[in-house]
């Protein structure tokens, strides 16, 4: 197996746990739409890196410039959603305490009766 397909793989990986550990992580407070872009980060990740091994693989290509041209848009995709949450302070998000815990209970309670 060649080194780069183990890369692949690991990339594969590492955006599968993006996409799916860390907007739900409750160490953690982000806005809704911060959490939807990292699903979108990690999906987004795992369709280049997949498309990149089966390029590497010779299983599948759509063509010389095509597939050169949809890999690149991806990657920008992907750092230009990066940096719109680094941006605005949401891709660490703030640490939980326990007070931000007691006000989130207590803001959930009130918009439920309403």
């Amino acid at each position: 197996m060649k080194p780069i397909v183990i890369l692949y793989l690991f990339g594969i990986a590492v955006f599968a746990t993006l996409a799916s550990a860390a907007p739900f992580a409750r160490g953690r407070i982000r806005a809704r739409w911060a959490k939807i872009v990292l699903v979108m980060i990690g999906l987004f990740g795992i369709v280049d890196a997949l498309l990149s091994l089966l390029r590497e693989m010779h299983w599948f290509s759509l063509g010389f410039p095509t597939m050169d041209f949809v890999l690149l848009s991806l990657d920008v995709l992907i750092l230009a959603l990066f940096s719109a949450l680094a941006l605005t302070g949401q891709l660490f998000g703030k640490k939980r305490t326990e007070g931000n815990m007691t006000t989130l209970a207590a803001t959930q309670g009130q918009g439920s009766q309403q």
